[in-house]
């Protein structure tokens, strides 16, 4: 058969597919019955399919296309990004960690997207923190006021420190938040999962070294059997060049193969990319280059 029709065949199956999802463990994470973590049976009953999957978000995509569940396929390493409502059984009504959608970022504006990626998980994993960022964060047009806003206090407000503008959100929304610092890069990621199995947000800020690195976990569009781009960023080692700043917001943190991952929201993608914790953040790491932003 000729491969173009045979891709158009797979792909449209796949997008008509009927999914089921059932719980082989569960971590509760906050008030969530299923948190980032969890692992689940993914079936394709349509293509007779079953995976072995660690759940790794329902992501929230209100401004543009549907919502989408993040499963980690155990065998391959790729995330399988699943439209919501191709999802039959009781598995999906129950309480899913949720992950926003991020947005793609435009020009250099990266701290920015980052700071609105930071407050809107942070309304999202716990509504009842702050009825002010709550409501803040639950219409379009307050979350793109406040995007435009976190724009201006850090690239025209002459703020060019991420924690004097965190500290000014943490007053208008009632929460402290607190940048914190490690040598020690095992200290560090002790941090992230922590605060992340907490259903807690960590904004991190690096300084970047000259090249991206390719990710082992590919992102996959299960519906349409399409591949995302799988580069990501990743703090500067010891002795390369530093070509610039950057900011990711770490959203949830779990293991895979015996080793703690976390899945991060970077604006320069809109889909989640997972880092492999205990090779970006090492003892090459330029550790006093890297600083975590974390607020209740």
């Amino acid at each position: 058969m000729n491969p173009i029709l045979l891709f158009l065949l797979l792909s449209c199956v796949a997008w008509g597919s009927e999914i089921k999802l059932s719980v082989l463990t569960s971590v509760k994470n906050g008030t969530n019955e299923i948190g980032i973590g969890s692992r689940l049976k993914f079936e394709d009953v349509t293509l007779n399919q079953k995976i072995q999957t660690t759940f790794i978000g329902f992501m929230k995509n209100h401004e543009t296309f549907g919502d989408e569940i993040l499963l980690l396929d155990e065998s391959s390493g790729d995330i399988l990004m699943v439209d919501a409502e191709s999802i039959k059984g009781h598995v999906i009504k129950k309480k899913m960690q949720s992950v926003v959608s991020p947005f793609d970022q435009s020009g250099e504006t990266c701290a920015a997207y980052a700071l609105f990626h930071f407050w809107r998980q942070l309304s999202v994993n716990a509504p009842s923190l702050s009825s002010s960022l709550t409501s803040t964060m639950s219409y379009e047009s307050g979350r793109l006021k406040f995007l435009e806003e976190s724009i201006t206090n850090y690239y025209m407000g002459r703020i060019s420190y991420l924690r004097t503008v965190m500290k000014k959100y943490a007053q208008r929304f009632g929460l402290k938040c607190k940048e914190s610092n490690f040598k020690d890069p095992k200290k560090a990621i002790e941090f992230i999962v922590s605060k992340t199995l907490n259903a807690q947000p960590v904004l991190i800020e690096f300084n970047l070294g000259p090249d991206m690195d390719e990710s082992k976990h590919v992102v996959r569009d299960y519906e349409i059997n399409i591949q995302k781009d799988s580069r990501l960023w990743y703090p500067r080692k010891r002795g390369q060049k530093n070509t610039g700043g950057h900011a990711i917001v770490a959203v949830g943190s779990f293991e895979y193969l015996g080793q703690p991952k976390a899945l991060v929201l970077d604006s320069n993608w809109t889909e989640a990319r997972i880092w492999d914790l205990n090779k970006y953040l090492d003892f090459k790491t330029a550790m006093d280059e890297v600083s975590f932003h974390s607020c209740e």
